[in-house]
């Protein structure tokens, strides 16, 4: 029989995490961001996904207007990746049913700093409300 022992360390932490939006505020950027680092031997695959629905779409939590049926609004999302300083980049990977998207990181002892945004897609026009989901995020190596 092969045996294949396979070792790598993966640390990191996450930080200045606001993915909320609130559509009416006037001044309030419409944007969600994470910041981190990453330190890897190996490479990795850095996903996310959403604990309730898909991580594309952002659901309507609450409406000021009652007269809106929170279930069926969503917000259409664009997520971006940028790490190291280098330009933002579209999900390597998303899956079928938008409920998981993700992105390839080469190894880097040194340490990987990486940015997350989120932004609605382009014209997107919603009522006033709270808007927000939890987003769980994976790293994953890749042997």
């Amino acid at each position: 029989p092969l045996e294949i022992e396979v070792a790598c360390r993966i640390s990191g932490s996450i930080s200045d995490n606001k993915m909320y939006f609130h559509y009416g505020l006037p001044g309030e950027d419409i944007k969600a961001s994470a910041r981190g680092e990453i330190v890897t031997d190996t490479d990795l695959c850095l996903s996310l996904c959403a604990v309730d629905g898909k991580v594309n779409q952002l659901p309507m939590v609450k409406s000021v207007s009652s007269k809106i049926n929170n279930q069926n609004n969503f917000i259409p999302l664009i997520w971006q990746l940028r790490h190291n300083g280098n330009g933002w980049q579209d999900p390597s990977y998303v899956s079928f049913d938008g409920g998981e998207i993700s992105w390839q990181l080469n190894e880097c002892t040194e340490q990987i700093l990486y940015e997350l945004q989120c932004s609605p897609q382009p014209d997107t026009a919603q009522a006033p409300g709270n808007y927000g989901m939890s987003v769980v995020m994976t790293v994953t190596p890749l042997l």
